[in-house]
């Protein structure tokens, strides 16, 4: 627990002039703001000349060598004060003060274990208000941070007492000019070694551990959507490290003055150098702090206003009128300051934070606040350092949803726009009725709408794409996803050699039969206009590149076989975290696996085909933990074509004793990965390994085996094996792969679906099928969903259409381009792993709510079947319908017998108006049942499918 005590002495004066701060210093030092081009030696031998008294003075530090901000020592007869003005007096000095002491983090003491981030989106999950939040839901909805519309990388100077640079959750600022470790200053920047930030105690580049600072961090901008922790106000923004938020005011200004120089590097260099920070944060200050006693710091906002830097800071700790008492920063005069109070979950000011309708702009959630603290972990922690980097996220959050057109103006005048958008910060706030400049509490949403309106709302959308992937294999396929802003209405595209060739979808999937370099064009417009674009040789379609032929992640049914020769403990599965698809894994058990030392543990692979293949390797996942240094358990892998009876070791680590594959600490509890940190392809890890397997290329008799070695020491576990060869030739027999595309009428807008119940969390993560009258007994489950699943559907194989010959079935996720995919999120389609892709079936899709639809013919494997091209493609007229220029199946059949009819409407009756439910009824999937559902229900009264699907 972190207590933040007042270092300051204050007075109690008579009533009516309130309480006022003893200016604390550091005795014998100045800060000096020197006159451009300016000798500072000079200066020192005028003033010790221009006074009858003792002075002498040197130079301790340059702290912005960019703005000639200096610290100094001095002695002399006189007073500090005396000293003070003496020195303010000279032309050569633009500003002197004192180096105040008094600066301290601004957090107060917090023991809640909370467990959810209610400043983001307040459900009143924590007995609160219902939306008594910074609405970052719907911003995301818009942006979710991390880069510029030009692809510029958002960086935020987070200014505190240090970083857990290793956090799994935390993306920090690196200096990529930068060699660390050599003493030298190698970009020409002014520091020495400043790879991760700069520490502004010790002036060099080594960044110190500190809750507070990765608290904050985390806030601003924790990872999102990766199945980890907690998210911030920005996804993927980078925090800047910077140390010197407590102590010495001269530590602040230095610590301030890298992130100044950063952008200044920036902006001159045309962005080749330097960092884009377009926000800082500071939760830190000075209690009672008198703003014309210090005029660097308070100064150095409009310098960093002037690059373009808005800043945010927090407010005091107590319940203090800061206009009448004063605070530091906050009552800096600077119009590129943003001063910051403490609100509650109900939407009031928090009764020890600080007021003012002059200085305090806004309110912003600061109580139990969960975010990210050293060692991986998270805590929940209360204060204005908890409230202030909503606000620097949010400003982070605005430029990520700028257009073309604001970008163009921000950086051809960076301070101008840059108050413009603290404008729209301010204007955007939620009127709550506290004590500030606004009365308002932040909201993130409104104020990306402002800046939207002001910049973006009667403009074409400005082009921009990406490619799921761009290098790959004849036959593969690639998903184009639209990103121009602002939204496009209307889009063209053109895949010349692809598969369609053109496409009016936003996001559409396309296939590349052939091999070959391909351009790739868009031309996307709203009622504004159209732009286009094109990306010149985006797609290289090549026998040279990989294709996987053989994957195991360990989920459902698997193959594989044990080797236990003394009966005991042996390799299993069991379920882990921070590793995908699913959460399953093989693993030994070294923990339990007492008296059996040196004991060894098979576990064989099924039989792999690998002839016709060259270029083979093999990518495996592990985690593991030591014990102790006592204990060493190995793991070894080895293939084998004669079932083992002669083994070719191809990896082997910690065998006998010596080494170790660990991938973190020693750990004296039963280790259970649990995150991403905790396996090797971690980026603090770094262990996987790529092993040729080209020796066995050739035989159709090929195994892989993992054999543990046990010390009695901790789990080994195993996870994602993946075989690649090279893609020049045909592939041999090996399992099924369907890909069959559906869209659904009640979620179809034509091009897409909406994704709203796996929005809302509502979708579940298994199979939902187990009852009537599907009964399936499959286990298909996922930890997370994939992005933009639009629901659960079933997939059907038959050898016949009638529904007696079903072959397998499975199911799966349906995504909201209309492509369905397996739960494994590795596999292009749907596996069936135990069917050869030499046979062929009729498909079915089966989707809650809707007529089921089967294949006109039978299904050619590994080839995408597009329902929503043509009615002609199903089994039968009716089972399509004409959506928006798609074919969709028809909504409407709740009961699942294959006729829509009045059936149907008495179990629409016995659900009406359900809110966030998982129900048949819901047909346009907006996890409610309304009247919109009676209304796509109503026209299809009477409808009904082939009589070969129907149960």
């Amino acid at each position: 627990m972190i207590f933040r005590y007042l270092s300051i002495l204050f007075s109690l004066l008579i009533l009516g002039y309130g309480v006022q701060a003893q200016e604390a210093y550091v005795p014998n030092q100045l800060m000096l703001r020197m006159e451009p081009g300016s000798d500072l030696d000079k200066t020192f031998r005028d003033l010790q000349q221009s006074t009858d008294a003792d002075l002498s003075m040197w130079r301790i530090k340059t702290l912005v060598p960019s703005l000639d901000i200096y610290l100094v020592g001095f002695e002399s007869s006189l007073s500090d004060k005396q000293v003070l003005a003496h020195v303010d007096s000279h032309r050569a000095v633009q500003v002197a003060q004192f180096n105040h002491t008094n600066v301290s983090q601004r957090l107060v003491p917090n023991d809640t274990n909370f467990g959810s981030l209610w400043g983001l989106n307040n459900t009143g999950q924590t007995g609160g208000t219902n939306d008594a939040d910074i609405d970052a839901v719907e911003a995301w909805d818009i942006t979710t941070g991390g880069t510029t519309v030009d692809g510029d990388r958002i960086v935020v100077a987070v200014i505190d007492g240090g970083f857990s640079l290793n956090h799994q959750d935390l993306d920090f600022y690196t200096n990529s000019g930068e060699v660390a470790g050599n003493g030298v200053d190698d970009d020409g920047n002014g520091y020495v070694d400043d790879v991760n930030g700069w520490n502004a105690y010790n002036s060099n580049g080594s960044i110190p551990n500190d809750q507070h600072g990765t608290h904050v961090a985390g806030t601003v901008g924790a990872k999102g959507n990766n199945n980890l922790g907690v998210v911030g106000v920005n996804w993927g923004v980078e925090v800047m490290a910077l140390a010197g938020s407590a102590g010495n005011e001269s530590v602040v200004v230095e610590a301030y003055g890298y992130a100044y120089k950063a952008r200044l590097d920036y902006n001159n260099s045309g962005g080749s150098q330097g960092a884009f920070v377009v926000s800082t944060n500071a939760s830190f200050g000075v209690d009672y702090g008198n703003a014309s006693s210090y005029p660097i710091w308070c100064g150095f906002y409009n310098d960093l206003g002037s690059v373009g830097i808005l800043n945010a800071g927090a407010t005091t700790n107590s319940n203090t009128n800061v206009d009448t008492q004063g605070d530091i920063p906050t009552t800096c005069t600077s119009l590129y300051l943003v001063g910051v109070t403490n609100t509650t979950h109900n939407d009031t000011k928090v009764n020890a934070a600080g007021y003012g309708t002059t200085h305090i702009d806004l309110g912003a959630p600061g109580s139990n606040i969960l975010s990210t603290t050293p060692n991986n972990n998270y805590q929940s922690l209360s204060g204005t350092s908890m409230a202030t980097p909503h606000v620097a996220g949010a400003i982070a959050l605005m430029y990520a949803a700028g257009c073309q057109g604001f970008m163009n103006a921000y950086k051809a005048n960076p301070a101008q726009v840059a108050l413009e958008v603290r404008s729209y910060l301010l204007d955007g706030t939620d009127n709550i009725g506290i004590p500030v400049a606004t009365s308002g509490r932040l909201n993130v949403h409104n104020s990306i709408n402002l800046l939207l309106d002001a910049y973006c709302a009667n403009v074409p959308p400005s082009i921009s794409f990406t490619a799921s992937q761009t290098t790959f294999c004849p036959g593969g396929f690639v998903t184009f996803t639209d990103l121009s802003s602002p939204q496009a209405t209307s889009w063209n595209w053109s895949f010349p050699g692809g598969t369609p060739s053109s496409s009016s979808a936003q996001n559409p999937t396309v296939t590349y039969a052939t091999a070959g370099v391909y351009n790739v064009s868009l031309t996307a417009g709203n009622q504004f206009g159209n732009n286009s674009s094109t990306q010149t040789n985006l797609i290289n379609v090549t026998t040279a590149a990989t294709q996987p032929i053989f994957t195991e992640d360990f989920e459902g049914t698997i193959n594989w076989s044990v080797d236990n020769p003394d009966s005991g403990i042996t390799w299993a599965l069991a379920t882990v975290g921070g590793n995908t698809p699913g959460n399953t894994a093989a693993y030994m058990n070294h923990f339990d696996y007492d008296n059996a030392q040196s004991e060894r543990d098979r576990l064989y692979s099924p039989v792999i085909d690998l002839s016709g293949y060259s270029n083979i390797t093999m990518d495996f996942e592990y985690a593991h933990r030591r014990y102790s240094g006592d204990y060493a358990d190995s793991l070894i892998v080895y293939g084998t074509t004669d079932g083992g009876n002669s083994l070719v070791r191809l990896y082997q680590n910690a065998e006998n004793g010596t080494g170790s594959f660990a991938t973190g600490v020693f750990i004296t509890s039963s280790f259970v990965p649990s995150s991403a940190a905790d396996w090797c392809f971690d980026s603090s890890n770094n262990l996987c390994t790529t092993l040729n397997l080209s020796q066995f290329a050739g035989s159709n008799n090929f195994q892989i085996v993992f054999e543990s070695v046990n010390d009695y020491g901790n789990n080994t576990w195993v996870d994602n094996v993946v075989i690649s060869a090279d893609c020049s030739v045909v592939n041999p027999a090996g399992p099924l792969v369907v890909r069959p595309k559906v869209m659904l009428e009640g979620a179809s807008n034509g091009s897409s679906m909406d994704g709203m119940l796996d929005n809302a969390s509502i979708l579940p993560t298994a199979q939902p099928f187990a009852g009537a009258p599907w009964f399936h007994n499959g286990s298909e489950s996922v930890s997370s969903l994939p992005a933009n699943t639009v629901d659960w559907v079933l997939i059907e194989l038959r050898s016949s259409p009638a529904k007696a010959d079903v072959v397998e079935r499975r199911a799966a996720l349906l995504l909201n381009d209309g492509r369905i995919v397996d739960v494994d999120g590795i596999t292009n389609g749907v596996k069936f792993a135990s069917l050869l892709d030499t046979e062929d079936y009729y498909l079915v899709v089966r989707a809650r709510g809707h007529i089921d639809v089967m294949t006109k013919g039978t299904v050619s494997h590994d080839a995408l079947y597009d329902f929503s091209t043509t009615s002609a493609q199903a089994f039968g007229t009716a089972q399509l319908k004409l959506v928006s220029g798609s074919y969709a199946l028809r909504a409407g059949d709740f009961n699942h017998d294959g006729i829509i009819s009045f059936l149907d409407f008495n179990r629409y009756l016995s659900n009406p108006s359900a809110i966030y439910d998982y129900v048949d009824q819901d047909i346009n999937l907006d996890a409610l049942v309304t009247v919109a559902d009676y209304n796509l229900y109503k026209p299809n009264y009477s409808a009904m499918g082939v009589t070969e699907i129907r149960y």
